[in-house]
């Protein structure tokens, strides 16, 4: 939060609470960065996601991986190959493409892993 929206909250605040005239007004200031960066229970939530992410990313690299090496092969095999031999190479490149969509859009999508284990490893800290 940067001092203009926190100094613009302490005024609607004092500006509300005005009616309260003769009753003690408390006003409390969370700085919530010190406390992700200094409360060990979240840093070891976040050591746990970070470490996710690097595995989901590692499969994700494996997967292109494969269907580069499969494209490859298949364009240095091409002038070799049937039509039918060629057709079937693409349909498995085709396949290995839609599985690594699928496999991003599981974890980096809109309702993907990603989203799901960062709301249950940070909830409890916000």
């Amino acid at each position: 939060m940067n001092r203009k929206s926190g100094l613009l909250i302490l005024a609607v605040l004092f500006l509300s609470f005005t009616q309260l005239q003769g009753k003690e007004l408390k006003v409390a200031f969370v700085d919530l960065d010190r406390v992700m960066r200094e409360y060990k229970d979240f840093q070891d939530a976040q050591r746990e996601l970070n470490s996710l992410i690097a595995e989901w990313e590692r499969k994700r690299d494996s997967l292109k991986a494969v269907i580069d090496t499969m494209k490859r092969n298949y364009e240095i095999e091409k002038p070799m190959l049937t039509d039918e031999g060629k057709a079937e190479r693409e349909e498995r490149i085709m396949k290995m493409e839609t599985q690594y969509r699928k496999y991003i859009l599981s974890i980096w999508g809109p309702n993907g892993e990603l989203k799901k284990k960062t709301r249950e490893l940070v909830a409890p800290y916000s």
